[in-house]
């Protein structure tokens, strides 16, 4: 754990990509990083310094063109940012990791009314003071909406996650853009069934965790949330999409085999609505 300054307030927080060492009843315990997109990630696309506590970055985008044009339309046209077989950070990889370390994946009933964007750009502030790209500070590479004042109104103007570049005639445009839902409790959802298990979770005293993609395809299962329960231990909820292949289920069984120490709840799509959540 380290003390972080946010917001001129000192808060404890769990080193970066530490909260799988904590013990499940520990608050600042989070889920097997192999649930998640995350897994494929760690020590290869990032890497954790324990001692300093900085999380080193590998994108698969650049931060910087100098003497470069922007990308043809020829280069871009069908390019995919979210590669599953890479092992370097997409531009919407990146989203989720500061998403992630800041905490916004997590949620309880009793913050209810008090998650503003006020504390989600000082979280995200933070986080990035963790991150590394090429030995420089993420945070001083990164542009965030600040919180809105009134006496500012015409300088502040809404973000979204995007790499932009300077195009031969020197016009700026966006060259990459990820985009990413979320609820009132800026919890992220990738459709309508994550939005149905989040808010129901949303309610709920124990505190959640909801599960990100990162790098990882629509195709592969993943932990979608998982939820602490003082009787039971951790439980992982899954959903199965319309349409999942053999493929998807096989993948998921070993996923639920490896991790005995947790309890597997699933919610099957194409069988109805979804199950009560555990108790």
């Amino acid at each position: 754990m380290y003390i972080a300054d946010i917001g001129n307030q000192l808060v404890v927080k769990r080193m970066p990509l530490s909260g799988g060492a904590h013990e499940p009843s520990c608050s600042s315990y989070e889920p097997p990083y192999e649930l998640s997109g995350l897994g494929p990630l760690m020590r290869s696309a990032i890497k954790v310094d324990p001692t300093a506590g900085v999380a080193s970055l590998k994108l698969d985008f650049s931060l910087s063109k100098r003497g470069q044009s922007m990308r043809s339309e020829s280069q871009t046209e069908g390019k995919d940012s979210v590669k599953a077989e890479s092992r370097k950070l997409s531009l919407r990889a990146l989203l989720h990791s500061l998403w992630h370390e800041s905490g916004l994946t997590e949620w309880t009933s009793h913050w209810s009314g008090k998650r503003h964007w006020w504390q989600v750009y000082h979280n995200l502030l933070a986080a990035s003071g963790n991150m590394a790209v090429r030995g420089e500070t993420f945070q001083d590479r990164l542009l965030l909406p600040e919180p809105f004042r009134a006496a500012d109104k015409s300088a502040i103007t809404p973000g979204m996650v995007a790499t932009i570049g300077s195009g031969p005639a020197g016009l700026i445009a966006i060259e990459e853009v990820a985009l990413m839902s979320v609820t009132e409790q800026w919890l992220p959802i990738e459709d309508a069934h994550e939005q149905v298990l989040v808010e129901r979770l949303a309610r709920l005293r124990s505190k959640s965790v909801k599960g990100l993609r990162f790098n990882l395809g629509r195709s592969k299962p993943m932990a979608n949330a998982t939820v602490s329960t003082s009787r039971s231990g951790p439980t992982a909820l899954y959903i199965v999409p319309p349409g999942a292949d053999e493929t998807f289920e096989t993948e998921l069984a070993d996923m639920i085999e490896a991790r005995p120490d947790l309890t597997p709840w699933i919610w099957r799509v194409a069988d109805g609505e979804m199950p009560p959540l555990p108790a």
